[in-house]
C-alpha cells in the first residue's frame, strides 16, 4: 500500500496521506475477510493483487451505466460471485438488524 514512502517532505500533508493509506488498508482488509473465499482470507496484498485486481476485462458502456465483463472460464468468476452473495448476505444482516445508511452515515 505504499506506507514505505511519503508523497512530500512536509508533515501536514504526509500525515494526511497516511491516515487515509490507514482507512483504505483497513477498508481492504474488511472487504478480504467479510466477502472473499476462505483461501484468499488472509491473503497478502500481493497475492490479492495478483489474483483480484490485476486480470483483464472488458468495460462496456451503455445507457448511461458500466458494464464490466469478465470470462466465466476465469477463476476470478467464481471468487466475484462468492463476494457478491457474501455482500448480499451482509446487506441483509444489516437491514434485518434495522439498519440504515443514508447520505453516507448510518443510523439506527
Amino acid at each position: 500500500m505504499a506506507g514505505g514512502r511519503f508523497p512530500s517532505g512536509d508533515f501536514g500533508p504526509n500525515a494526511a496521506w497516511w491516515q487515509i493509506a490507514i482507512i483504505s488498508f483497513n477498508l481492504l482488509k474488511i472487504f478480504q475477510r467479510q466477502t472473499l473465499p476462505a483461501d484468499l482470507k488472509n491473503a497478502r496484498i500481493k497475492k490479492l493483487h495478483r489474483e483480484l485486481f490485476h486480470i483483464a476485462i472488458r468495460i462496456v458502456k451503455r445507457s448511461g451505466g458500466l458494464i464490466v465483463k469478465i470470462g466465466k472460464e476465469l477463476p476470478l468468476y467464481d471468487i466475484i460471485q462468492c463476494a457478491r452473495r457474501r455482500i448480499l448476505e451482509i446487506e441483509q444482516i444489516l437491514e434485518d438488524a434495522k439498519i440504515w445508511f443514508k447520505n453516507g452515515s448510518m443510523i439506527h
